[in-house]
Formats: C-alpha cells, structure tokens, sequence
C-alpha cells in the first residue's frame, strides 16, 4: 500500500474508531496499530492507552490523541528491550543507552516530531487548551467535532512519521524540547 494510501486509511480508522465510542487516545492507537502488519504487541494492548483520554483521565494534561500517536510510534520504534546494547560492554553499556535516545540519530529525536507539529498545527498539545469552552458542556457535539478533528489530525501525523522512521531513520533535528537538545 502507498503511504499516502496507508495515512489516510489511519485517518478514516480514528474517525471510525470515535464515532463507535473509543476514547482519543485509543482511537488514535488502534487506527495506527490495525494499519501494522505484524503489531508487537497483541490488540489488547489498547489497554495501556486506555488512560490517557481527555488529557490523561480528563485531567487535560497533553491531548489523549496525541498520546495515543506516541504510543502508537512506540509500538514500532521504541525500544523493545532497552536494557540490551549491541555491543555490550561493562562500562559502556549506560552512556549507549543514554546515546540511543538523545544521540544523532537518537530516539528522542523521532519522538519530538510528533508534539512539535502537533503544536505547529493548532498552537498547543494541551487538552485543556485544545476544549476550552467544552469544559462545561464536555460531552456536547461541538466538543466531540473538535475533538474528531484532533484526533484525525493526530492520526495521520501520527502514520506519515511512523513511515518517516522506517525510511530514513532517528536523524531528524529535535523541535523545541526541555534541554534545548539540537
């Protein structure tokens, strides 16, 4: 399937996944997760996201359906062990594992895109932003539409970098981040 094709299917999946009552984040995930062809882990996996809808429990911390692309990423790019390092050696092995997320290519680096255009796109990555004026009226359908928005949003970003890791890698330069890594 072209990437093109595979990002708008990602699309469609989320926006079908919330209209039958899946919250952002698992919607966002499952969307990502139904387009893999082998998953990591099993479908159930879904429950680890479960939590992290309406800003992690409605808490309005950062966009349950940006965390559910996170968390989709993680399911293909993150460390499946991450106490292994190839080659190991007895007073190597920390600084490697430190180097295989901030180093160039580095996993944060990938990790990083996935906030910062989120943020280029609509200005923020928190939930409670992102529904202000829902706050009152939460299940309301002008909050549902805003929040289909997001999340389809969310969705695609979430697959086209799924598909830039596997193309080119962990090299991409960082976006803003807390220590200013470049």
């Amino acid at each position: 399937m072209e990437r093109e094709e595979l990002i708008e299917k990602a699309k469609e999946s989320a926006a079908q996944n919330f209209k039958q009552g899946l919250n952002c984040a698992e919607s966002v995930y499952m969307a990502v997760y139904d387009q893999l062809e082998d998953p990591a882990l099993p479908r159930e996996s879904v429950a680890l996201i479960t939590g992290f809808g309406g800003g992690i429990g409605v808490f309005g911390s950062a966009c349950g359906a940006l965390l559910g692309g996170i968390a989709a990423l993680g399911l293909v790019h993150g460390r499946k062990d991450p106490y292994y390092v190839a080659p190991i050696t007895l007073n190597g092995a920390v600084e490697e594992r430190v180097n295989t997320l901030y180093g160039n290519p580095g996993l944060y680096r990938f990790f990083n895109q996935l906030p910062n255009r989120f943020k280029q796109a609509y200005g923020n990555v928190d939930c409670s932003d992102l529904t202000e004026g829902y706050h009152d009226n939460w299940l309301c359908k002008e909050h549902a539409k805003q929040c289909m928005k997001l999340i389809i949003h969310a969705a695609g970003m979430t697959m086209d970098l799924l598909l830039e890791g596997k193309d080119k890698g962990y090299v991409q330069p960082f976006g803003e981040n807390i220590g200013q890594h470049k």
